[in-house]
């Protein structure tokens, strides 16, 4: 919560921001739900996650989430070849 306050605060300041996660594994699920609680939007504060997969996405609201990145070896309910 504190993390996420700061980054908004900092994004607030009329500061270009973007946050590079490594966040790891169910520490996400906080995470991404404060970012939501807060009300960060990716066109605002872009979020480039590193370390976040399909199990831990599962169990959030993922609308507050869109636009934000991930990169994952594999999403295996992504519908593509």
């Amino acid at each position: 919560q504190t993390e996420v306050s700061a980054i908004k605060k900092f994004g607030s300041a009329g500061k270009k921001t973007a946050v590079v996660s490594t966040v790891n594994g169910d520490a996400n699920v906080p995470f991404y739900k404060e970012l939501g609680n807060q009300g960060i939007k990716a066109e605002d504060i872009p979020v480039m996650a590193f370390s976040v997969g399909e199990e831990e996405l599962a169990g959030l609201d993922t609308k507050p989430l869109v636009g934000h990145l991930a990169a994952w070896n594999y999403f295996e309910s992504v519908n593509t070849p």
